[in-house]
């Protein structure tokens, strides 16, 4: 294991920003317009030593670990494939990140004014809601699903294999009782992340993945991605979508400059630190807070990342203070055995090269 203690690195990371986000090289290295602008790590503060050791410490220790990515400050500082099957222009399935694009895509539409956060479901989707649901269920609003406080009764340990066993994933989920007033109780739900892109679409009066392509992928130089489809044909609002490492890591970029790309603002400013701060606490899935699809750590000396996790411990990890965007994907059609947890490589291998 690298020789600085998880204790040892936060303190640094603390002492390096102050709590301020470094933007010294943001207007000096360009956005990816379409192409990345690959930079000596030493010229963004990072130590190329230390991400050629984390690097080789995957390589030998994380075997189902396909693709790791850097990027600070707008500059691509490292990036490093493993295997055959996944390299630069390979897409991935990034499993549940795909939530944390679909939370983006609702920011959007919020920001067009085609509903709000506290506008109830039965207002946009009455028709959807089924017969016999629970009566507490057209009151829930658009923040209960982002921050997965709807209070539908769910067993998140069977989270995923409840909803694609189902017929009708929609139908499922609006179907659920109500056992917790809503607002109150986190619980990890897919169901409630797929409402999310039915709902999106539903006020949009377009399909989601055209919403997204000219809202998102096209303006961040994004071919259009596959995405999982439920047996109703509706994009996958919470799992399934694929994209490479670097077109994820532009997702994060995004993220960390608040919305804005190449003199567009894409997404409301403010979305993205009112989406990325801590709401609640989360549960075991994430081991972290949760805001609007996001997980979110938060430390007592004033360290804060953000973070969207996928099945297999896929990572889009931000860390806004240290203008950093790390990517670590594994791509696999049959799950690894074992799987390598990547938070503790992330924040032992990967954090300790920022040196400046």
């Amino acid at each position: 294991m690298n020789a600085l203690s998880r204790r040892t690195l936060l303190a640094a990371a603390g002492a390096l920003t102050g709590g301020r986000v470094r933007t010294t090289y943001a207007q000096e290295i360009p956005l990816p317009n379409p192409d990345w602008q690959v930079v000596d790590p030493a010229t963004v503060g990072l130590s190329q030593e230390q991400l050629a050791a984390a690097g080789d410490y995957a390589a030998a220790n994380m075997p189902d670990v396909t693709g790791i990515v850097v990027v600070r400050q707008n500059g691509l500082a490292y990036e490093r494939y493993f295997g055959d099957s996944y390299g630069r222009n390979d897409p991935i399935n990034i499993r549940s990140i795909t939530k944390s694009i679909t939370g983006t895509l609702v920011g959007m539409a919020i920001g067009d004014g085609l509903f709000a956060l506290d506008t109830p479901i039965g207002d946009i989707i009455p028709d959807l809601i089924p017969a016999g649901a629970d009566p507490l269920t057209p009151s829930i609003t658009i923040e209960h699903l982002l921050t997965m406080t709807a209070g539908w009764a769910w067993d998140i340990g069977s989270d995923w294999q409840t909803l694609i066993a189902s017929d009708n994933w929609t139908e499922l989920t609006l179907g659920l009782p109500v056992v917790y007033e809503p607002g109150t109780v986190y619980a990890y739900n897919t169901g409630g992340s797929h409402l999310l892109g039915v709902i999106a679409q539903h006020a949009a009066g377009e399909p989601l993945e055209d919403f997204a392509d000219r809202r998102l992928w096209t303006p961040l130089g994004i071919d259009r991605p596959e995405w999982m489809r439920s047996p109703q044909g509706d994009i996958s609002g919470g799992s399934g979508l694929e994209l490479t490492s670097l077109d994820l890591a532009r997702f994060g970029l995004l993220s960390l400059r608040d919305g804005q790309w190449n003199g567009e603002a894409l997404v409301q400013p403010g979305w993205f630190p009112e989406a990325t701060r801590f709401h609640l606490q989360g549960d075991s899935t994430g081991y972290a807070g949760y805001g609007y699809q996001w997980w979110v750590v938060d430390y007592e000396n004033g360290f804060h990342a953000y973070f969207g996790l996928g099945f297999g411990s896929n990572y889009l990890y931000v860390v806004p203070s240290l203008d950093l965007v790390v990517v670590v994907l594994k791509g696999f059609t049959t799950p690894p055995s074992p799987i390598s947890i990547v938070r503790p490589f992330i924040e032992g291998w990967i954090l300790p090269a920022v040196v400046g």
